[in-house]
Formats: structure tokens, C-alpha cells, sequence
């Protein structure tokens, strides 16, 4: 063997060095995947929720990313609203949720909310779509920070921060399951008693701060985001929109923010009506997503 040979080998990590930089590769691909996972297990889970029921006919949805204008993610027909939905779920750097949360300032957010509704029976009582308009709270997160060690010796620190979302949806149209189409003039919001009762909108803002312990490679910071607005609104016979119920109604959005600097959020919706003439705890009940995207 040359002289040449083992100078190179000698130059190889040695085992438990390799072994420790191998753990280390593991420890950070399975954060990636864990972090994007939760993000496509979340939108596979929303998918089979959202209906392209109900609704007029119409051309293709906006594009992914949104931002700038005026929005073209509201007033949409159930055909729009499912091709907007679906242009979230394609892969693309846009599409990823977003590791550079904004610390400071604030969003305005517009989009559309889907929902198919079922009777307290249980039966399919139509599908509703309205639209979004929410005011994001930027911060920068001041939880108490948690630190975990990884394999390499380096370690990562996290910690969380809420701020407030506020928030109407507005615009409710769609179509009972008999085939009739339907308005309604009712408004959901964060100021009505039942969201404020359920903790008020909050945006989720987690930093996560990885330092390998290896020389010469950087500490990477990222930042990303979730929400969870409900939205109040009191059922009427002027505002049912042919639903069978009246009462305190809920309307809950649940979901992650997506491309950069929280370009949109993408996740589920749920909707409880409670009405008191009726025995059940939540008497009429809806499922769905949502899609909002910064103005």
C-alpha cells in the first residue's frame, strides 16, 4: 500500500466520528420530514374535506402565493375555490410552509372558506363557502426557550410566542342539498361572544435556533407560524340561509402559514351550531378548509 493511500485514509474520520456525523444527518432529515410531514399530512387530511359542491361554474383559481392588490381569492364560485385550494398542494418553494416569519408589523389577509354542513341527524345538508378577511399580529416569540441536545453535541433551542388575529367572515353563499342555491347575510367574527369564549384569534409564531456544535458550520434560525381564529356569529331566521337552526354559531379556522414571510395559510375549517331548541350539544355541524393569502 502507497504511502499516498494512507496519508489519505489517515485523513478519514475516524468511527465514532463518522458514526456521530451520520446521527447527525439522521437527527436533521428527520426534522425536515417531520416539519414538512405535519404540513402535507395537514393538507392530504383538509383535501378529503374539501367539496367542490354546490356553486356556479367558473374558470381556474388563482395562483399560489397571492400577495400584492387587490385579492382574487374572494367572491369565488365552489369550482374557483376548489382549483385555488388544490394549486396550494402542488410542490413548489412557494408552497412550503414558512421558516421566515415576520417579527414586527402586521398582514391583511383575504381568502375564502369552504364547509359542507350536516343535519343533527347527521345527513348532508348542503355546502356554504364565505369569505375571509383577517389582521394578522407580527411578534417576535418571547416564550421561555427550551433547548434539547443533538448527536453532534450542538443543541436546539426553541421557543413559541402568540399574537392576535382578528377577523370577519362575510359574503356566506351556497347550495342546500335539495339543490337550492342560497345567500345569507350573516357575518362570523372574532369580536362575537362565542370566539371571544373560545380564546380569540391567535397566531403561533415558533423560533427554532439549530447549532451543529461542528466547526465551521453556521447556525441556522428559522421561524414558522400557525393559527387558530374562531368566529362568532348568532343564527336568525333572517340570516339561516336555509338551514334548519338557529343560535350561537362557531366557525373555526385552524392552519399553518405557507411560502415567504407568511405569504398564506392553508388548513381546516369547522363549524358548530348550537341551537337551544334543540337537545344536542352541537346541532348542526360542517367541515372543510380554507385559503387566505397577504394582501
Amino acid at each position: 500500500m502507497s504511502d499516498g493511500l494512507l496519508t489519505r485514509r489517515a485523513a478519514w474520520p475516524t468511527e465514532p466520528l463518522r458514526s456521530e456525523i451520520l446521527e447527525m444527518k439522521t437527527f436533521e432529515r428527520a426534522a425536515h420530514v417531520m416539519r414538512g410531514g405535519v404540513i402535507l399530512a395537514a393538507l392530504a387530511g383538509v383535501a378529503a374535506c374539501s367539496s367542490s359542491g354546490g356553486g356556479g361554474g367558473g374558470g381556474g383559481g388563482a395562483g399560489a402565493g397571492g400577495g400584492g392588490g387587490g385579492s382574487s381569492a374572494t367572491g369565488l364560485s365552489a369550482t374557483e375555490y376548489q382549483a385555488l385550494f388544490d394549486s396550494y398542494q402542488t410542490p413548489s418553494l412557494g408552497n412550503a410552509p414558512t421558516s421566515d416569519m415576520p417579527v414586527t408589523g402586521s398582514g391583511t389577509y383575504e381568502g375564502t372558506v369552504q364547509v359542507d354542513v350536516r343535519d343533527p341527524a347527521g345527513a348532508d345538508a348542503g355546502a356554504f363557502l364565505g369569505d375571509v378577511a383577517l389582521e394578522v399580529q407580527f411578534g417576535a416569540p418571547s416564550g421561555p426557550a427550551t433547548t434539547r441536545p443533538m448527536p453532534t453535541g450542538g443543541s436546539v433551542t426553541e421557543r413559541n410566542g402568540t399574537t392576535p388575529i382578528t377577523g370577519t367572515v362575510t359574503n356566506v353563499r351556497g347550495t342546500l342539498s335539495d339543490g337550492t342555491e342560497v345567500t345569507s347575510d350573516v357575518e362570523f367574527s372574532t369580536a362575537h361572544a362565542a370566539a371571544q369564549a373560545a380564546g380569540g384569534g391567535i397566531l403561533t409564531t415558533q423560533e427554532s435556533v439549530v447549532d451543529t456544535g461542528i466547526a465551521g458550520v453556521p447556525t441556522v434560525e428559522t421561524r414558522t407560524g400557525a393559527l387558530t381564529v374562531p368566529m362568532g356569529a348568532t343564527i336568525t331566521d333572517a340570516n339561516a340561509g336555509g338551514l334548519d337552526a338557529r343560535g350561537t354559531a362557531l366557525l373555526t379556522l385552524g392552519g399553518v402559514m405557507m411560502g415567504p414571510e407568511a405569504a398564506a395559510s392553508v388548513g381546516t375549517a369547522t363549524l358548530n351550531i348550537d341551537d337551544p331548541a334543540l337537545p344536542g350539544i352541537t346541532d348542526v355541524s360542517g367541515s372543510g378548509t380554507y385559503v387566505v393569502e397577504k394582501q
